[in-house]
């Protein structure tokens, strides 16, 4: 007899079921079905799917309306906000620009005429969504020179960078370098303040995504005055949230949780209550 946890879990299973059948088609379901009880991989569009991670980035892509393919070796996937190129064995990447909907996340954020700064740049998707919502300039951080160069590649390949700065380096507490655990390497990291300070030079009008795994931290450590040169702010926060809440409100801005991604991290929009002139 089943428990009601099982009748549960049984029930969540039929609707993945059910729900991937909707998105990819009973075709590439039958497929990936095959994959799983025997082994057998198979190929979408050129790209070898050998595990549930690539199934899962197709599917999503697709549910996003994306399309994703092989072409000269390399993974492709064209959005709605322009082409992403990685190579074919590093696929995987995607599973960031496939699966998060910008639109929801980042929604919020007005971008149009602006200048955005976007920390945590990634393979440059970001700065495509952003570019693609009418800013007129965005200023990159990305700290991993491997995901830094494919950024600079799709930049180029998406005609846009002359409305680009791309800086590869991390946000810290201060200006060094730091050990990079995921690859046993140093980057060179830039204050919030340094950061704060570039990205003013080139105007007003400045908002800013952040999604840098934990580095959001350190703009409790900068002033209020500092913090209000920037408009707006959506972040990621990766822990608790209160302590970056309260910092923003007693700056005197409101505050908004966008969306709660998992039980440690959740997405907030902060929006400055001063009036421009």
């Amino acid at each position: 007899m089943l428990t009601p946890k099982d009748e549960d879990d049984k029930m969540i299973r039929i609707k993945t079921i059910l729900d991937s059948y909707k998105i990819v088609g009973p075709k590439l379901l039958l497929k990936e079905a095959i994959r799983r009880i025997f082994g057998i991989r198979y190929s979408y569009n050129g790209i070898v799917v050998n595990d549930l991670r690539t199934f899962r980035i197709i599917k999503n892509a697709m549910k996003n309306g994306y399309v994703i393919t092989s072409i000269d070796g390399n993974c492709v996937l064209i959005t709605d906000y322009g082409k992403l190129v990685v190579p074919k064995q590093k696929c995987s990447l995607f599973s960031i620009s496939a699966v998060e909907n910008f639109s929801r996340l980042y929604g919020r954020l007005n971008a149009k005429s602006r200048i955005v700064l976007d920390v945590g740049g990634y393979i440059g998707d970001t700065a495509l969504y952003f570019l693609n919502n009418g800013a007129r300039l965005v200023i990159v951080y990305e700290p991993v020179k491997d995901l830094f160069k494919l950024l600079l590649n799709n930049i180029e390949l998406n005609n846009v960078s002359e409305r680009v700065v791309a800086i590869n380096a991390g946000v810290w507490i201060k200006d060094g370098t730091i050990v990079l655990p995921a690859e046993e390497s140093y980057i060179k990291t830039v204050s919030w303040q340094s950061v704060i300070k570039n990205v003013s030079q080139y105007g007003n009008n400045i908002v800013a995504k952040i999604d840098c795994e934990g580095c959001e931290y350190g703009l409790i450590g900068v002033s209020c005055k500092d913090l209000m040169i920037l408009d707006e702010y959506i972040i990621e926060i990766h822990g608790k949230s209160g302590p970056l809440v309260m910092k923003f409100t007693d700056c005197g801005f409101e505050a908004e949780k966008v969306e709660t991604i998992n039980a440690c991290t959740s997405i907030w929009y902060f929006k400055s209550n001063v009036t421009r002139s």
